[in-house]
């Protein structure tokens, strides 16, 4: 029982991290691209 929570419980930690990484990346490039816009205008 503890096992399979303990598994469980890892396997969040793992997908809430990628999540994460992949929000900040998504941040940055967003940053980016309206940074390069407001430079075009």
């Amino acid at each position: 029982m503890s096992r399979s929570l303990i598994s469980a419980f890892n396997s969040f930690l793992t997908v809430s991290i990628l999540l994460f990484k992949l929000a900040s990346t998504f941040s940055n490039l967003m940053s980016k691209f309206s940074l390069r816009y407001s430079m075009s205008l």
